[in-house]
């Protein structure tokens, strides 16, 4: 049995939702740039047949298995070049061709080059449940990250709920109207036991669940309503955890998402509720060891931060 060193484990968070759309991508690519602002060296691994983390964090026009903007079909990678498929296919096993080092400085990438062929072999796998296990467990991780950030596909697949299976923390974001409040009702649980049970199979804690509202407004009426519906139901939980943390629907965060940069660097103003004072109160609340770790020197008229430390 394999055995490290705890302080030398990263953390490992997936991001995990019933559905697509919830901005599962949007805030690990934003987590992954605040960390690395801070120092931390940080792993992402795109788990998703869309490949939207992999394009924020790689060059596309030198990175074989990424659409170049003319075609949304994955290419064929020639020579060594490799990806999640290979390592999922090897059994978990990462060899250091599988990661890529990204545009941002800190951050390294396992792109998603995953099709349903790998879906469906993972699923008659007795072992599926190691994969990620083994994956964070490599001596090409270990000690060399601090953090593992997993992005998961729309509906959860069996890729992700093995990534959740390894994970410490799931954080599953939450827009408050009907549609997904309904389908994060009648789907989150199921998903969540699937995961524990799995857990106390092999032996392992299960990780905690992290609820956060993403393009969230209480203004509105509407948002109002399906906050009094989603809160009971997941205070009622004792795997839940509802954040304190609100993610706007501020178009800033989709304009960060499109130039590739994380929000906290488009808009640094510090004042509370802006992208700067969010994606750090998100961060406490995720890691609280990190509790009061601010990026950067906030400008005196406060629209911008300084260098990142």
């Amino acid at each position: 049995m394999l055995t490290f060193d705890k302080k030398l484990l990263p953390t490992v968070v997936t991001a995990i939702g019933p559905k697509g759309g919830i901005s599962k991508t949007t805030t690990i690519s934003n987590l992954a740039g605040l960390l690395a602002d801070l120092g931390k060296k940080v792993l992402v691994i795109d788990t998703d047949k869309q490949q939207s983390l992999s394009r924020q964090f790689l060059d596309i026009a030198n990175e074989p298995y990424l659409p170049d903007g003319t075609s949304s079909e994955r290419t064929e990678a020639p020579g060594n070049t490799t990806g999640l498929g290979e390592i999922l296919y090897r059994g978990g096993i990462v060899h250091k061709e599988d990661i890529r080092p990204s545009i941002r400085g800190g951050i390294d990438v396992i792109v998603s080059n995953i099709g349903d062929e790998h879906i469906h072999w993972l699923k008659e796998r007795m072992d599926a449940f190691s994969m990620f296990i083994r994956i964070i467990s490599s001596d090409l991780i270990v000690g060399h990250y601090d953090y593992v950030l997993i992005d998961t596909q729309g509906s959860v697949n069996v890729i992700g709920k093995n990534a959740g299976v390894a994970s410490d923390v799931i954080l599953s974001p939450l827009p408050p109207n009907q549609l997904d409040v309904g389908t994060f009702i009648a789907d989150a649980p199921r998903i969540w036991d699937e995961i524990d049970r799995t857990c106390e199979m092999i032996n392992r804690k299960p990780p905690r669940v992290c609820v956060v509202y993403s393009k969230a407004n209480f203004r509105l009426v509407n948002d109002q309503v399906m906050r009094q519906v989603i809160e009971p139901f997941i205070q009622a939980s004792p795997r839940m955890e509802l954040l304190n943390t609100v993610i706007p629907p501020s178009t800033i965060y989709t304009q960060a998402t499109a130039m590739r940069v994380p929000v906290h660097l488009v808009d640094g103003s510090t004042k509370t509720g802006s992208p700067y004072d969010v994606m750090h109160q998100l961060m406490f609340e995720l890691f609280p060891d990190l509790q009061d770790q601010w990026t950067g020197e906030p400008v005196a008229n406060g629209t911008g931060v300084g260098d990142a430390a």
